[in-house]
């Protein structure tokens, strides 16, 4: 959304507000509409609700939303889970420690 907000000519700030439980998430965005004369900053953009439909317009086209992109991502997670995959069968041999069975 921020990339979206720099492409309309807004200055955007992103947040660190996080929920402990949705720490993935990053925040919240804050943008500015107005200069500090009171005129707008994109006179295309006067409310809330016009940004939010100029945002939507430019997400299907977002350079993370390619296939390229996407398709580097999986390959990205796909070795992270393979190497995740050979360090925890390691870990499981090694950590087999408890009581002998008499």
């Amino acid at each position: 959304m921020a990339d979206s907000c720099k492409h309309l000519k807004l200055e955007a700030l992103i947040e660190d507000k996080k929920h402990p439980r949705d720490f993935f998430r990053r925040g919240r965005v804050r943008v500015k509409l107005r200069n500090e004369d009171g005129t707008f900053a994109n006179p295309e953009i006067t409310s809330r609700k016009k940004l939010l439909q100029e945002v939507c317009k430019l997400v299907p086209h977002h350079v993370l939303r390619t296939k390229e992109a996407q398709e580097q991502m999986q390959q990205k997670l796909q070795a992270q889970q393979t190497q995740k995959a050979a360090s925890g069968s390691k870990s499981k041999s090694q950590s087999k420690k408890g009581k002998k069975k008499k």
